[in-house]
């Protein structure tokens, strides 16, 4: 859920501490596993509930050193974030303490001299889960929730991530120092990683052996760009880049297959592209981009969707789904949720409804739209339509 602030520190109503050596010895390690487990903590001032934590629960907290007497605004970046693994009580007292391992930012984790840490390879919001270290932390330190999201490169299906969420993709053991989870290697020709948010827009070759994001800027300085096709050539070739039987398999076996349709109509085979409505065949015909408009995750989880029933429609037969606006826009529902908006919602019910789809938009229960995805239009150089090629394989992306 998206983090929850309690006002500024040094407000008398808010419980916001930093520096609490003075009025409670902190206990170690130790001295805190032995304690008491409580499974969650709820704190109310004057009536208001300003905490609400659980196990688990990635949380801000206030750097220590930090003045108290005077109100002072800390950025979020400035502060230390952490994940709760236990939360404990002394049975002498009321006092509640919080075990938590600790996330680093990325000058943080510099001072670990880990394998893989040059600060400018890290997004200004990315951090690192340093699950072995942990600590003591009292609840008055806590600032309320973090907006942290877990970034799995390779999952298309992921929710999208909101410009205003902190995200990790690495997790390190200081203990053993090493990786327990490597940050996904780059694989743009830059050899820079992807950074959420501040990366121009990137596009994708979705072919067996390649899987690969590219910078658009970096294919347009390498000249990674086909201008000797047409613009039904290009989008033939993007209409036809997926890896159904590796890569995209468990994608694919996601939508069920229709009945074969009749391949005759008095005695003369269809079009089969007479079978495929425009909006769909304009989804699958398209190139697959994220950054920007299209989001940190980008369109990856819709395009390939629409090519699979194109593909299943179009050179295997099949009749169309009815409700191939469902397969196509929706997903299933996460237990969380970071940053959903109903705006989006809205959008793709609006389309839907607006393609003539809307009898088949049946949205609800474990099922919610994905993330919109803009219009796209072909790059035009020259008067002639352009598109950016794979360095790795020299198709069309």
């Amino acid at each position: 859920m998206a983090g929850t602030r309690r006002r500024d520190l040094g407000d008398p109503t808010t419980g916001i501490r930093s520096d609490l050596a003075s009025d409670y010895a902190v206990p170690g390690l130790d001295e805190a596993l032995a304690m008491h487990d409580v499974k969650y903590l709820k704190v109310r001032r004057h009536g208001k509930l300003i905490l609400d934590l659980k196990i688990n629960d990635d949380i801000i907290i206030i750097p220590s050193g930090v003045d108290n007497d005077l109100p002072v605004y800390i950025s979020e970046i400035q502060t230390w974030k952490g994940k709760i693994k236990a939360i404990k009580k002394q049975r002498e007292s009321k006092e509640r303490w919080l075990i938590v391992a600790w996330y680093y930012s990325p000058s943080e984790f510099q001072g670990l001299n880990a394998p893989d840490s040059k600060q400018n390879d890290f997004g200004s919001k990315e951090l690192v889960f340093v699950s072995t270290h942990l600590d003591v932390i009292h609840w008055e330190t806590v600032d309320g929730q973090a907006p942290i999201a877990m970034f799995e490169e390779e999952d298309i299906e992921l929710d999208e991530i909101p410009e205003s969420y902190f995200y990790c993709r690495g997790v390190w053991d200081d203990r053993k120092e090493k990786w327990l989870k490597k940050r996904p290697a780059a694989t743009c020709i830059c050899r820079h990683r992807y950074k959420l948010h501040e990366d121009g827009l990137m596009h994708f070759c979705p072919r067996p052996y390649c899987h690969k994001w590219y910078h658009a800027d970096c294919l347009e300085q390498h000249k990674w760009i086909d201008a000797d096709l047409t613009e039904i050539e290009i989008e033939l070739q993007w209409e036809m880049s997926l890896d159904i039987d590796e890569k995209h398999s468990t994608l694919a076996e996601s939508i069920p297959h229709a009945p074969l349709r009749n391949m005759t109509v008095h005695g003369r085979a269809p079009d089969p592209y007479s079978f495929i409505p425009d909006d769909l065949l304009k989804l699958a015909r398209q190139p697959i981009i994220r950054g920007g408009d299209y989001g940190a995750i980008g369109n990856a989880a819709v395009v390939l969707r629409a090519r699979v029933i194109v593909d299943r429609v179009a050179r295997h037969g099949e009749e169309l789904l009815d409700d191939w606006r469902e397969h196509v826009w929706l997903r299933e529902k996460t237990t969380e949720v970071p940053g959903s908006n109903p705006n989006d919602a809205a959008k793709v019910k609006n389309a839907l409804l607006n393609a003539g789809g809307g009898e088949h938009f049946t949205a609800g229960g474990n099922k919610i739209p994905r993330h919109s995805v803009p219009d796209f239009w072909h790059r035009i150089k020259d008067g002639f339509e352009v598109s950016y090629k794979c360095p790795g394989c020299g198709n069309v992306i």
